[in-house]
């Protein structure tokens, strides 16, 4: 009997701790959490009714002293207020997360760009001179313009937008980067245009059906740049990308002695570094530089007829015409073929990937013209197979074909995904050293290391930063 009283007054105490929505009308109360709030004075205080009881009638008298009629309109009017309050703070923080959202995506178009960071206010100052003439016939003109203005654009402001940017691409590299099971790197070094010795760091993985090849670092070297220096640096950078090392299967240079010699080299000491044996691959653009005749000559022929057909449909206005045409009547998302020459050598990944992207419109315009038959290697199976093989489009075809095998084939698919990941040259890091001339030239030699290696790594990478996480954030910031 005792011990069904006990669970008896157990249960009712229980029931006194949950809110009680009378309470709103009588005390002036709100739910909040597991907590109530005044809405008079905002103080809170434990859900019980003894509790909201005593703050009601210590901290307002003169209110509990007014008729319950009077009560009860000063309780309505402070919510009333309360709740207008909120609504305010609401707007206020969408806007803001808008307008910050927008700064994200101005500061990540000029990192892409490669343009200064004051250009935003070069763009601020365009959208609020077009403005008036493109939302004239918008009854919210106004309330547009006074958002322009509101959206910061600072040279300061883009800085620090570009910084968290590619801070948020880096954590993205760092999650599939986990999930592959195998990488390859493809490291060279250069100097920047104040002499500064900067070395370059891709790296390749699988993702899905999707092979990735992703800047995980771009350091400077200080001093010297021997194999040890050059060892250091890429062994620092695994580990601040959390990028388990011994998951690296081949190393792609360009065959520098610094990076190839026998005990000194960085091969050499990375490979210690690791714990097991890497497959160390000499850049095949430098080899085809160094011994263009011998051994190069197979791959030499499929650029060749390449750019002999695409020379063909792009040189001559009336072929370029009806290609394009072509292109335009089967819907497709191209429009038109890239010319490539030797002197702009490092073009040839992107040439040979539309390439092998327009072939069934490129047979189809040459079987029009009739000139299929002088290209007999379109229809030519082991030309389009070392077609393939140099087009960084065709190994994502590979690749799901392999990922598309049953488990029972598990052991031959991790041995494709170790040799897809293999860079074939070191193209990736020349054209970042391109880019990074673009970006830190001799107008902005000031730039630190910090800011020209956020705003290559936005300029290089195919992952887009997610801007709404990003302004989400800083308005929780903010709020705290």
């Amino acid at each position: 009997m005792a011990s069904s009283a006990k669970k008896l007054k157990v249960q009712n105490s229980k029931d006194t701790r949950e809110f009680q929505t009378w309470w709103t009308d009588k005390f002036g109360v709100i739910n909040k959490g597991d907590k109530a709030v005044c809405v008079l004075c905002s103080g809170t205080m434990v859900c019980r009714t003894s509790s909201v009881k005593r703050h009601f009638e210590t901290n307002h008298k003169s209110i509990c002293q007014k008729s319950e009629a009077e009560q009860k309109e000063l309780i309505a009017s402070a919510l009333k207020d309360r709740n207008k309050q909120s609504t305010s703070i609401n707007k206020f923080v969408g806007k803001n997360c808008h307008t910050s959202a927008a700064s994200y995506t101005a500061a990540n178009v000029i990192a892409r760009h490669s343009k200064p960071f004051q250009e935003g206010e070069f763009l601020k100052e365009a959208w609020l001179a077009c403005a008036p003439s493109l939302f004239a016939d918008f009854e919210n003109k106004n309330k547009i313009i006074q958002r322009i203005k509101d959206t910061p654009l600072s040279r300061n402001t883009i800085k620090e937008r570009i910084l968290k940017l590619a801070e948020n691409v880096t954590e993205q590299q760092k999650l599939d980067i986990h999930s592959a099971s195998f990488i390859s790197l493809c490291l060279d070094e250069s100097t920047d245009v104040t002499k500064s010795a900067r070395l370059a760091v891709f790296a390749r993985y699988c993702v899905g059906n999707v092979i990735k090849e992703e800047l995980i670092a771009i350091k400077s070297l200080p001093t010297t740049t021997k194999g040890a220096d050059i060892c250091t640096a890429v062994k620092n950078s695994i580990v601040e990308k959390e990028i388990d090392i011994k998951k690296v299967v081949s190393v792609t240079t360009d065959g520098a002695p610094s990076m190839v010699g026998k005990k000194i080299g960085f091969i050499s000491l990375f490979q210690t570094e690791v714990g097991h044996s890497i497959l160390e691959f000499h850049c095949i653009i430098h080899q085809q530089a160094l011994c263009a005749k011998s051994g190069l000559t197979s791959l030499d022929n499929v650029m060749a007829v390449v750019t002999k057909i695409v020379n063909l449909i792009s040189a001559q206005a009336l072929n370029k015409r009806k290609f394009d045409a072509l292109l335009d009547e089967v819907n497709s998302v191209y429009n038109g073929l890239l010319m490539y020459n030797n002197v702009r050598w490092l073009s040839r990944g992107s040439v040979l990937e539309r390439f092998v992207e327009c072939l069934e419109e490129i047979r189809l315009f040459l079987q029009n013209e009739g000139k299929i038959e002088q290209y007999p290697q379109l229809l030519d199976v082991m030309w389009l197979s070392k077609l393939m093989y140099v087009s960084k489009d065709a190994n994502n075809k590979i690749l799901e074909t392999w990922n598309a095998l049953p488990e029972t084939f598990n052991c031959l698919k991790k041995l494709a995904h170790a040799i897809l990941t293999v860079f074939s040259s070191t193209y990736a890091c020349e054209s970042l050293f391109s880019e990074m001339n673009n970006i830190k030239d001799s107008v902005r030699n000031r730039l630190t290391d910090e800011s020209s290696s956020a705003c290559i790594l936005l300029k290089v990478t195919s992952y887009n930063p997610n801007i709404s996480q990003l302004s989400s954030n800083l308005q929780q910031q903010k709020s705290h």
